[in-house]
């Protein structure tokens, strides 16, 4: 197979040591528990059994490109009258451009919801299938000698990637996962609290509920309502209701239903206060946000490689704090059980690892982004500097590359792009996904204004609870109900006309009783795709109406 490197094999004539089992089990590799905790040094990383995914196959080329082709993205917002949008994209190797890098059949569909299920990027894609196929040359060789050190080895850059220790992170194939995983761990007695937010994701309400049904404790939800003004009102709910003894905390770092991005830094700290363990549910975080986890500092955090990071599907990390490393297992225990964090949680049995080995390449990847937009910044830079020498007067138009890493700056330096999220909340230098972030945000600020004004309505919540998601209020009349009347059943039908009359994927949600449209923006996003909604709801609006007066 193109790509693949031969393997080296022992010579005959060199015989292996007499040594017994180094780690859990009979498997014939290294101990995890030492590997992990070894400093960068000492350390010395598996080598891949293949050559760089992030090099195309042989006569194909998924790399963006670093010339004037990069203003591909451009081309589909040209309907647009939005200055910053199209400034953003002009400058941009996102957009249209970017959409060689995914799988997706953006020829076939309007794709403008990424916030579901995520989208693999192909490179990212490819090597899993390149270690699927190694597992299978030799399967005993793979996972009895070389599956778990590669593990380690993905767990170290990943660590590096959000800041922290390795030896605090593990492995999972989803973020629900690593949510049972901790709640099931609680150990709750009778007449015990635990907290959430109405505004959390569903299945862990449901895993809150169920470990307080099994142990007589009580769930206690903060009721948050809309219209939500600002993070700090959210803020004020939590510290009025969360139990002084509650024994668990749980917050989204960023809401599915509702779109919102939580103060989690203040949230968390409020919990550490009350002595109130607390548990991030950053699903749709990694990717969407900086994240240093040093700074942030939970007891526990859970996240998706495989959605706004672009991994492949399902991958997933799981933090704990050292302190509560010994009480937290796996929902599923194998061999490691009782013989380390790491150990208990590594391996639960013979399954696909393909696709946690591939996140490597997905952080790799994600770099690249970053990196390939600076060197365009850079050679604009130079070009704005010879032209503001040649004509000291000139003033250039701002960037959407400008702000480094700041989600404020990235947002825009004038007052027509809204600051998306604090960035003294989640700030990490050097992740390489300044330039991604900053046209997400920039594009979903743009998109939402667009819809708005068509539509004459608002957003559920305010910019600075607004990252790469959002919440548009759909326009009443025709098919859409009255604002306070709306049910699922009525969020279900306008959103399966869209996709089966439109070929456009996105969400409707019902809120308070009326429906919102939750629209993503990724890299591969253009402006023209969010117009081709706000035309598909008229034009459906407008059929309604006709039939209603036949």
């Amino acid at each position: 197979m193109s790509g693949m490197a031969p393997q080296q094999h022992a010579s005959a004539a060199t015989a292996p040591d007499r040594t017994g089992y180094q780690g859990f089990g009979s498997f014939h590799s290294e101990d995890v528990e030492v590997l992990i905790c070894q400093d960068a040094a000492t350390y010395n990383p598996p080598a891949l059994p293949f050559s760089d995914p992030l090099q195309p196959p042989a006569g194909q080329s998924t790399a963006l490109p670093a010339d004037a082709s990069c203003t591909a993205g451009a081309n589909s917002a040209a309907a647009s009258s939005s200055n910053s949008s199209s400034e953003a994209q002009s400058s941009s190797c996102f957009g249209d451009a970017a959409k060689g890098q995914f799988l997706i059949d953006f020829s076939s569909w309007t794709f403008i919801n990424h916030g579901a299920f995520g989208g693999v990027a192909e490179p990212v894609y490819r090597c899993a299938e390149l270690w699927r196929r190694h597992c299978e040359l030799q399967p005993l060789r793979f996972i009895d000698r070389e599956l778990f050190p590669q593990l380690v080895r993905v767990i170290r850059e990943l660590a590096a990637f959000v800041n922290c220790r390795p030896q605090d992170l593990v492995l999972l194939p989803n973020a629900t996962t690593g949510l049972n995983a901790v709640i099931s761990s609680c150990k709750l007695q009778p007449g015990d609290t635990v907290y959430s937010l109405n505004i959390g994701y569903g299945s862990v309400k449901k895993m809150l509920q169920a470990a307080c049904d099994a142990a007589g404790a009580s769930h206690v939800v903060g009721e948050v309502t809309f219209p939500l003004s600002s993070p700090e009102q959210l803020l004020e709910l939590v510290t009025d209701s969360l139990p002084q003894n509650a024994k668990l905390a749980v917050f989204d770092a960023v809401t599915s239903n509702t779109a919102l991005v939580l103060p989690i830094k203040q949230l968390v700290q409020l919990c550490k206060d009350r002595g109130v363990p607390v548990l991030i549910d950053g699903a749709h975080a990694l990717g969407m946000l900086p994240l240093d986890l040093q700074q942030l500092n939970p007891d526990f955090f859970v996240s998706n490689c495989h959605k706004w990071l672009c991994g492949a599907r399902g991958s997933a990390m799981l933090y704990v704090a050292p302190q509560w490393q010994q009480q937290v297992q796996p929902p599923v225990l194998s061999h490691g059980a009782e013989a380390g964090f790491l150990s208990s949680f590594i391996w639960d049995g013979c399954r696909d690892y393909a696709p946690l080995l591939a996140i490597t390449t997905a952080i790799q990847w994600w770099k690249g982004l970053g990196m390939q937009q600076q060197q365009q910044q850079q050679q604009q830079q130079q070009q704005q500097q010879q032209q503001e020498t040649a004509t000291p007067n000139a003033v250039a138009p701002p960037s959407a590359a400008q702000g480094g890493d700041s989600v404020a700056a990235a947002a825009g330096t004038g007052s027509d792009v809204a600051a998306c999220c604090d960035p003294s909340q989640l700030a990490h230098p050097g992740d390489g996904g300044a330039a991604a972030r900053c046209y997400m945000y920039r594009l979903l600020h743009d998109a939402a204004e667009l819809l708005m004004q068509r539509w004459g309505s608002g957003c559920l919540g305010p910019p600075s609870m607004t990252a790469a998601m959002v919440l548009v209020g759909l326009p009443a009349g025709g098919l859409l109900p009255q604002p306070g009347q709306a049910t699922s059943t009525d969020a279900k039908h306008v959103q399966d006309l869209l996709h089966s009359m439109h070929s456009i994927e996105v969400p409707i949600k019902t809120i308070q009783g009326s429906l919102y449209v939750r629209i993503s923006a990724h890299v591969y996003n253009t402006l023209a795709e969010y117009e081709q909604l706000t035309n598909a709801v008229q034009q459906m609006q407008q059929q309604q109406q006709q039939q209603q007066q036949e």
